[in-house]
């Protein structure tokens, strides 16, 4: 999760005024990792509205089926919890819940609390 805050821009690039970038929100930026090489690369990055900016906290997992899960936890508005697609080349959300006047941190969804139970 990259909140974004305490972003840098480049120069002569100021946020917020029209047709310029946001100060702030939040993305979640899917890397590949190599260890060994001690390298990271950026295979993609979803920028929700800024009004999911989460000026604290959140996560993001990548399930079992290859989407991924995000926790916007400190929404203005409350807690958004997204889950995403990409598998078409662009994102495509699958599931959300919304907390409203909540923050939520570390959000773990679970298939059920009830054994053979499938939703």
């Amino acid at each position: 999760m990259d909140n974004g805050d305490d972003r840098q821009f480049p120069a002569g690039v100021q946020c917020d005024p029209p047709g310029q970038p946001p100060c702030h929100y939040s993305r979640v930026p899917v890397l590949e990792v190599d260890e060994n090489a001690m390298t990271a690369t950026l295979l993609s990055s979803y920028r929700p509205n800024p009004d999911l900016y989460s000026y604290f906290g959140g996560n993001v997992d990548q399930l079992a089926d290859g989407n991924i899960e995000a926790d916007f936890c400190a929404v203005q508005s409350g807690a958004t919890i997204q889950e995403f697609s990409e598998s078409t080349g662009t994102t495509q959300i699958v599931w959300q819940a919304v907390t409203p006047k909540a923050a939520q941190f570390r959000v773990q969804r679970l298939s059920s609390l009830y054994s053979g139970i499938q939703w």
